[in-house]
């Protein structure tokens, strides 16, 4: 071991005191106690079952569950047993709740005996589009008040960026066969509605070319639906669906769903009568015409030319 004093003159194993000397204090340190050793796993759950140093989720997965495991693996124990997490701060409570339950707490705080592990588990939000590196680091002391080593692990989860699609045009179908042909024209303007998983609702409008898209959707199941109200109808007539008026989508991850389209078309005045109806009537208004001409030939004095 080895020691020092606040006074006098040490000397080897001798503190010498000047005449009239008082109140000098002598420390001796056993340096041949090592210090106890930690060590510390971090994981995070693979929402599979399992706990990995690494793992992807879905967009949709708006939280994280961690794992830690600090263990003591000399005879000593380590006294004050503390963790520090930044990232997720539940996991430093998680921890003293998880000592106090296996009865290795006392007045000064939690403590792990020799050969012992303490396990925590503890949740936290995680934001989409970025890695999010969890560290956590165990701190303690020795049963003589020295700082053990301190130890650190880390786990990663990365909860990617919601991706999906839907669209993506309203056009106007002239020969009304619910396919966009050669020539025929997206309309601009046309409002389309989505219904998203959670009942909420957004829109969008097409643009000059008469396309539309919904973009950045989580997996889950959608409908999308034209307003027919927001595309103007001609001065005489109205307009008409040539095809499903909604469409109802379950998207995947990342999954683009681009055949949500919608023909329009214009229709005329409803007259009453009959395509069969309509022609006779043409009919009888061509004799009439013809009648007429002739009683207004003969009323001038009109015939039939005739020769000599």
């Amino acid at each position: 071991g080895s020691w020092s004093c606040d006074g006098g003159t040490l000397q080897g194993d001798t503190v010498t005191l000047a005449i009239g000397e008082t109140g000098v204090t002598c420390t001796i340190t056993n340096d041949d106690v090592a210090l106890p050793v930690l060590t510390i796993e971090k994981l995070v759950d693979d929402l599979d079952g399992g706990w990995v140093d690494s793992a992807t989720y879905p967009s949709s997965q708006t939280t994280a569950t961690w794992q830690v495991t600090v263990s003591n693996v000399t005879d000593e124990p380590v006294y004050s047993l503390e963790l520090d997490d930044e990232v997720t701060p539940s996991c430093e409570s998680a921890l003293e709740s998880a000592l106090v339950a296996a009865g290795w707490s006392d007045e000064d705080g939690g403590f792990l005996p020799g050969g012992e592990s303490v396990v925590a588990q503890c949740a936290g939000p995680i934001a989409a589009g970025a890695p999010i590196v969890n560290t956590a680091i165990a701190t303690g002391v020795d049963a003589f008040g020295r700082g053990v080593e301190p130890v650190q692990d880390q786990a990663t989860v990365l909860r990617v960026a919601a991706s999906a699609t839907i669209g993506d045009t309203v056009w106007s179908d002239a020969n009304a066969n619910g396919v966009q042909d050669d020539g025929e024209l997206g309309i601009a303007g046309a409002v389309v509605q989505l219904t998203l998983p959670d009942g909420t609702s957004m829109t969008a409008t097409t643009n000059a070319n008469g396309l539309y898209l919904f973009s950045a959707l989580e997996a889950g199941t959608y409908s999308v639906q034209l307003d027919l109200g927001s595309i103007a109808a001609p001065s005489e007539g109205s307009i008409s669906l040539t095809t499903p008026g909604s469409f109802t989508v379950t998207l995947v991850e990342g999954q683009s769903f681009l055949t949500a389209d919608f023909g329009v078309t214009s229709t005329l005045p409803v007259t009453g009568l009959s395509s069969d109806r309509i022609a006779a009537l043409g009919l009888a208004l061509l004799m009439l015409g013809a009648i007429a001409l002739a009683a207004t030939r003969r009323r001038r004095g009109e015939g039939p030319a005739t020769g000599t």
